[in-house]
This record gives C-alpha cells, sequence and structure tokens, in this order.
C-alpha cells in the first residue's frame, strides 16, 4: 500500500482496491486520511460483503442495484458501517 504517496498530496479520501481492504488497513488509513472508500473487484455478493465488512464510508462501483441488494441485507443493527451512495460524472454542466 502507498501509504506515504496519500500523505504527501495532503489526501482527504483514500480509494482503494478491495484485495487490500482488510480491517485493519482501512483502519490504519481512516486514522491517517479522513474516509477511506473500496473498490471491489466485482459485483459478487462476497466481494459486496468483504467490502461493506471492511470499516469503509463508502463503496465505489459501477454496479449501484447489486451493492444496494447486499446493503439491504444487513439489519439497523449490524455492526457493519453503512457506507454512502453517491453519484458524480465530473462535469455536471455537461451531463446530467
Amino acid at each position: 500500500m502507498r501509504r506515504q504517496r496519500g500523505q504527501a498530496n495532503l489526501a482527504s479520501v483514500a480509494v482503494i482496491p478491495q484485495s487490500i481492504a482488510t480491517k485493519e488497513n482501512v483502519f490504519y488509513l481512516q486514522a491517517r486520511f479522513r474516509t477511506v472508500w473500496v473498490r471491489p473487484e466485482n459485483s459478487q455478493k462476497l466481494n459486496l460483503y468483504n467490502s461493506i465488512n471492511s470499516g469503509a464510508y463508502g463503496i465505489v462501483s459501477q454496479d449501484y442495484e447489486s451493492v444496494t441488494r447486499a446493503l439491504g441485507e444487513y439489519d439497523d443493527f449490524s455492526s457493519a458501517r453503512m457506507p454512502f451512495v453517491v453519484a458524480h460524472r465530473g462535469l455536471p454542466n455537461s451531463y446530467n
């Protein structure tokens, strides 16, 4: 993991691949950044569950429906942090 690179750039958000999104790594990064987001390897349920259970603040995925279904399987009193659902295309004046 490139810990020094994010700190040197004064980053406040880290987007990491699901393959390194362990609870320990997410906790380490959250202690140094403001938010940590995970990019699942694909939309298979196990990968989505692992991303949710990592403790990250958000999940970066183009398959919104699969992520929403996976999140819906957690009850209100689970210990998983509910990630943010955000959509942004980068050019709001050019695209809806």
